[in-house]
């Protein structure tokens, strides 16, 4: 499906948490994880990470593939914003 799942994690105490979160048996196209960590291994790995931190009056996104897929996907949205 084209649907998306936030989680954030940051209340989790251990991975086991995770089946009360209602979590449907059909996955999303996307998830989007915030405190991954907290989950321990009960998740796969991350296709892409994102890190997000202060910069002066902005903030700097890095994003880094931990996948073939992550790769693909990284490079499909650098083809995009930058011109290529």
């Amino acid at each position: 499906g084209g649907e998306a799942l936030h989680l954030d994690l940051y209340r989790i105490g251990d991975a086991g948490e995770l089946e009360f979160l209602g979590i449907e048996a059909e996955p999303p196209a996307l998830w989007l994880i915030e405190w991954p960590e907290r989950a321990a291994s009960a998740l796969p790995p991350a296709d892409v990470q994102v890190a997000l931190a202060i910069e002066g009056m902005g903030r700097r996104l890095r994003a880094d593939a931990g996948s073939d897929t992550g790769t693909a996907w990284l490079s499909a949205v650098a083809s995009q914003t930058c011109g290529n």
